[in-house]
């Protein structure tokens, strides 16, 4: 990826306020704002369609604190223990300052949304939760109505459209980008500046391995776009990086191994499941956020996991998420009559597995888990239940890659960073930002950066701030 600040004194083919490049959430909301500002704006995607980002092919989980949702289920939240929860599954290595302009943001967005039309369907409390903060939402629909809202209020947007280049001018300034389609090549001319909203890396492989040569394996549950063309183009004009390192980029585990994407991912460990290796069992502390029960995975027999839990689970999690929730996870759980059955089904041995629930059975009665320090359902709460309720359940699992997590380093008003200061005229938001989470994940978390961040970097680059 290159930038081609030596042709800065050619022909425009096009002119414009704004360009950003991605239609997922944080650009989509990018392109919202800057429109809402009085801006002019075209945005790039080099997928098919918005159908085709990772903001689509994701849960549809979005963490909020404070919303009139949470209030109908009687769910009190604030700010306060929003980021009480974020740097604690964080391990403290969140960058604390986009942390804060997060949370003066999230509830705001919150209200956008919804004013945009975005339906929420249920409540839940996922890992890293201390209360029910994860707003569910048909994925698809929402980006969808995102793009709608955008070009309703103007935004042009190209798909299969990919930025090549971004262009700068004699002081460095980014001015614009040259952009490439299945039909034609052209500069654009962007005069108030560039929001890169280009996702994640999963795809670059060079990059992936440069982190650790596990990466270049590991499976990635993101959309196919995410080969980390933003970070590149970053990376040209001297554009810095936060949090790279393997602490950071971590799998998660919870989708099913046959899957392609996250909509068939189940959270019952969330509601009293547990989970065993192939040999029958337990490893982890099963109330550990996702990325943390991904790295334990690793070093399992083949990378193969079972989350193992029973009927009064299994009804715990619809009644929480609603009998159509997680539809294609549930379609694959395998089901029996005894945990030796069960055992059988799934190749696991089944008097391994009866001694393991049984100990855990005993532990979850007492209220202690003196094997792995279990003592809720998730890290923040819920009591620790037996499992013992005929039918039983299993469903298969194996580490991959939702995220990338790490990215660009901005500042507090979304500029992209470099040694000498900010890339002036270039902002960042959505996943290609790195710095938010931290050394953990909590849930929910991804979509909303990404929107909050978005909205800030389309309003700052607007008002050229």
């Amino acid at each position: 990826m290159t930038t081609s600040n030596e042709k800065h004194n050619e022909a425009w083919d096009e002119e414009i306020d704004l360009v950003i490049v991605g239609a997922g959430d944080a650009g989509l909301a990018a392109a919202i704002e800057s429109l809402d500002a009085g801006s002019s704006t075209m945005v790039f995607e080099k997928m098919a369609s918005v159908k085709s980002t990772s903001s689509a092919m994701a849960g549809g989980v979005i963490a909020f604190a404070g919303t009139d949702f949470q209030r109908q289920y009687g769910v009190q939240d604030s700010n306060e223990q929003f980021f009480q929860d974020l740097m604690k599954v964080g391990k403290g290595k969140n960058w604390e300052p986009l942390v804060k302009v997060f949370l003066n943001e999230q509830l705001d967005t919150y209200n956008w949304l919804t004013a945009i039309g975005i339906k929420w369907d249920r409540l839940s409390r996922a890992p890293g939760g201390s209360v029910a903060r994860g707003h569910h939402t048909d994925p698809v629909l929402h980006v969808q109505l995102l793009q709608q809202a955008a070009e309703k209020r103007g935004a042009t947007i190209f798909f299969k459209t990919k930025v090549t280049e971004l262009v700068t001018d004699k002081n460095k300034r980014v001015i614009g980008v040259c952009a490439q389609s299945e039909k034609r090549a052209w500069r654009v001319k962007a005069r108030k500046g560039v929001v890169l909203a280009t996702g994640g890396f999963g795809y670059d492989r060079k990059r992936m391995a440069g982190i650790g040569p596990g990466y270049v394996k590991v499976k990635v549950i993101v959309s196919p776009g995410h080969t980390g063309d933003g970070h590149g183009m970053a990376e040209a004009l001297g554009g810095r990086f936060r949090h790279m390192e393997p602490d950071y980029l971590k799998p998660s585990i919870g989708i099913h191994v046959s899957s392609k994407s996250a909509h068939s991912s189940l959270p019952a460990l969330s509601y009293g499941a547990i989970v065993v290796n192939k040999l029958g069992n337990r490893f982890v502390d099963e109330s550990l956020e996702s990325r943390s029960l991904g790295t334990a995975t690793q070093s399992q027999p083949d990378q193969i996991v079972f989350e193992i839990f029973d009927q009064k689970v299994l009804d715990s999690l619809h009644s929480a998420e609603g009998t159509h929730a997680r539809e294609a996870a549930v379609k694959r759980l395998i089901k029996a009559e005894t945990i030796t059955e069960l055992a059988s089904k799934i190749g696991v041995p089944p008097e391994a597995l009866k001694k393991t629930l049984a100990r855990y059975n005993d532990s979850a009665a007492k209220g202690q888990d003196p094997d792995f320090g279990r003592t809720h359902l998730t890290q923040a709460g819920g009591a620790l239940t037996t499992i013992g309720t005929s039918p039983f359940y299993a469903f298969e699992t194996s580490p991959s890659l939702v995220g990338t997590y790490g990215g660009i380093a901005v500042d507090e008003e979304m500029h992209v960073l470099c040694n000498d200061g900010i890339v002036p005229g270039l902002y960042g938001a959505g996943e290609i930002v790195g710095g938010f989470h931290g050394a953990g994940y909590h849930t929910g978390s991804a979509l909303a950066k990404a929107l909050v961040f978005g909205r800030i970097a389309g309003r700052n680059c607007a008002a050229g701030r």
